[in-house]
């Protein structure tokens, strides 16, 4: 091989990893600064706020003690820093795709375009959607990495000509190999992906077929032992604690339901094959797609060129250079279909250990995850697949595939923007609104519809007890809900538990001291529901009205301090005021009776430019200059207001109950009075009059 060529080689390896570095980015990273926490994040938070990095190994040890170590380490680097994190998760990402185009490489080495296409393949894939749940997901990637390179240092070890750098690759990939099983056990599958590269390997050698066996199944037992190792440890020695995981609960569901679970398993592992293989490619692709706006559809569309531009650019480059032999020159072409048939038995051998511990891959969800530990063997699959193509044909589709795959991760990822800024305003409107909580209170937060971000128990009790628990009092935390029918059943029936929360994170729940709280959404701020006043934001649902009477604003303490700097740390610099700031403040000092302060909020707002644009904000401040006997402000207040009010029978109903239950608490202050039923009178109210 002449200088000039090895150089070119070089070059192309470095400009593969630029283009994979560069899709990454375009498929994950466009939206990173403005990306934060979600789901499963939460609970480990709160942990660590609590208990410090310390308190992670007790929340992992019940099923999978090794976790703590790469969340420990992530935390002391990233800390609370959503930021930090979604940066971490995106250059694990990369690393995960650089490791396995050196993983293929490593076998495949001439055909520079198919490993190329593999790589690319592996970086996009659209069928797992939860790479923004950068903290929680990071072992995932680290998995990857990991069997990445146990089966690449495996391969390397074969092809070593010295006996050091065998044992040196080979301790490597033992080591890397037991990470990624202890870790993450149900990446077990993996090890067929290991057992048929070293059988392609060895299979290349001028040996006859009993010493071509020998020599595949004696390189491999070292890696047999190790995982035979681990199951013994798993199933014998070691009790899982949590029930998903445990060997003993599932065995028990094996012994009750034995024909419906084994028949089971062939039926799932078809449709598990397909979902991995084809749909995820174009199902999620569909899902985001449609529901995008025309923005989200536009930038889809200039990345998604972008993306196919860069690969399109490489791939040119490789062959103008004839980097890639010719594929009539490349002996190993003619075993292509021999090929794509032993990987989809890959495939199928990898996804058993899933679905035999009871899990399955289902896209769009978060049960899509179980695709990682088939995703390498998923991307040979469908290069060898294409490589039975004419060349032009083959490359439409990779094409084809980069854009789908661009088309599902850009609006996913804005999905995930929009979701954070929710819940950015969620917590900081809450914190103006609630100074403190009592403990043991149960927040119930009424989200909107449509996230596909994970709005669960977590995601309430999580950051609450972070903001409002001091770890002093970390025996009286405060649980958490998203409100749906079973939690407002619960509420109807003033239900009470013990052991609600995750794992380690244990606490009671009784619906009884229970606060109801709207998301801010749209046009409307954040709403504690008050069980006494029946007023709602514009787009209150059915089900929150329904359980408007079990919400106690008595669990709002006015004397206590929010936690501002986990706050700032979590959710970023508090945001300038704006009206949903100074209508927060004037609704926590009407709670109170604070007049004054309610008076000061409006002076502050009106100066600032700000109004509602939900009319029923004004309340508070309509219910302070009432009770000041200010009919300049009232005045000004029902001019606002009263078009929008008397055009929706809801609103006027929410005004004039507000009226009517003044008029009541004011005895016989004669101007307040008048007042009220000059407003009632504006308003086309009845009982007020």
């Amino acid at each position: 091989m002449t200088i000039s060529r090895k150089r070119s080689l070089r070059l192309d390896y470095t400009l593969s990893i630029v283009l994979i570095g560069f899709l990454t980015f375009l498929a994950y990273g466009l939206f990173t600064p403005r990306l934060g926490f979600y789901w499963d994040d939460w609970p480990l938070l709160w942990i660590v706020n609590a208990q410090g990095v310390a308190g992670i190994f007790p929340y992992t040890v019940i099923d999978r003690p090794i976790l703590a170590i790469p969340y420990a380490i992530g935390y002391i680097i990233a800390n609370n820093n959503a930021f930090l994190w979604q940066l971490m998760g995106l250059g694990l990402r990369f690393a995960a795709s650089v490791a396995f185009l050196w993983m293929v490489r490593s076998v495949w080495s001439e055909r520079r375009l198919a490993t190329l296409m593999m790589a690319v393949l592996f970086t996009v894939y659209p069928g797992f959607l939860q790479q923004p749940i950068a903290l929680i997901y990071i072992v995932h990637s680290l998995a990857l990495i990991s069997v990445a390179l146990s089966i690449g240092c495996t391969v390397h070890a074969l092809q070593s000509k010295t006996r050091i750098g065998f044992i040196i690759f080979t301790l490597i990939a033992i080591v890397t190999e037991l990470y990624y099983l202890s870790t993450l056990e149900f990446y077990i599958g993996s090890e067929v992906l290991r057992f048929t590269l070293i059988g392609i390997i060895i299979w290349r050698r001028e040996l006859r077929l009993r010493q071509k066996t020998v020599c595949i199944l004696r390189h491999w037992l070292p890696y047999f032992v190790m995982m035979c190792g681990f199951l013994v440890w798993r199933f014998l020695f070691f009790t899982s604690e949590r029930s998903a995981t445990n060997v003993g609960e599932l065995a028990s569901q094996y012994q009750s339901n034995f024909l419906s679970s084994i028949l089971r398993i062939p039926l799932t592992l078809i449709n598990d094959f397909f979902d991995t293989t084809f749909f995820a490619w174009f199902a999620p692709t569909n899902d985001r797609l449609s529901n995008a706006s025309s923005a989200t559809l536009a930038l889809t569309i200039v990345v998604g060129a972008i993306a196919i531009g860069a690969y399109l650019g490489l791939h040119w480059w490789t062959q103008r250079n004839r980097l890639d032999a010719d594929e009539n020159q490349i002996v190993e072409t003619k075993y292509d279909a021999i090929y794509l048939l032993l990987f989809v038995g890959v495939v199928l051998a990898s996804l058993l250990p899933v679905i035999i511990s009871g899990r399955q891959v289902v896209l769009l969800t978060s049960l899509s995850r179980y695709s990682l530990p088939v995703l390498m063997s998923v991307c040979i699959v469908v290069t060898f697949g294409l490589y039975l193509m004419r060349p032009i044909l083959r490359i439409s589709l990779v094409c084809i595939l980069i854009a789908s795959s661009i088309g599902t991760h850009v609006p996913n990822a804005n999905i995930y923007r929009a979701e954070w800024q929710v819940t950015q305003d969620l917590w900081w409107q809450l914190s103006w609104r609630i100074p403190d909580l009592a403990p043991e209170t149960v927040l119930i937060v009424s989200y909107p519809t449509g996230s596909v971000a994970g709005r669960t128990a977590y995601t309430v009790w999580g950051p609450a007890n972070i903001i409002y628990t001091a770890p002093s009092e970390s025996d009286k935390l405060i649980a958490g809900f998203a409100l749906d029918t079973e939690v407002s059943d619960n509420l109807h029936q003033g239900s009470f538990s013990t052991g609600g929360g995750l794992r380690t994170v244990k606490f009671d729940v009784n619906y009884k001291s229970s606060l109801v709280v709207t998301v801010p959404w749209d046009n409307s701020c954040l709403r504690v529901i008050d069980n006494l006043h029946t007023e709602f934001p514009n787009d209150a649902s059915a089900l929150v009205q329904s359980v408007a009477p079990y919400s106690r604003l008595d669990r709002i303490r006015e004397s206590g301090e929010t936690n501002k700097t986990s706050l700032t740390s979590l959710f970023g610099k508090e945001p300038s005021p704006s009206w949903c700031y100074y209508f927060e403040h004037a609704d926590l000092a009407r709670q109170f009776g604070e007049w004054e302060k309610v008076v000061k909020a409006y002076d502050e707002a009106q100066s600032g430019g700000f109004a509602p644009q939900d009319v029923g904000e004004w309340l508070p401040f309509l219910e302070a200059f009432i009770n000041l006997g200010d009919a300049q402000r009232v005045n000004q207040i029902l001019e606002d207001a009263s078009t929008d009010v008397t055009a929706s029978f809801a609103m006027r109903e929410m005004y004039c109950g507000t009226l009517d239950r003044l008029r009541v608490t004011m005895g016989e202050q004669t101007n307040k009075i008048d007042l009220i039923k000059a407003a009632a009178v504006k308003l086309t109210c009845v009982a007020a009059k």
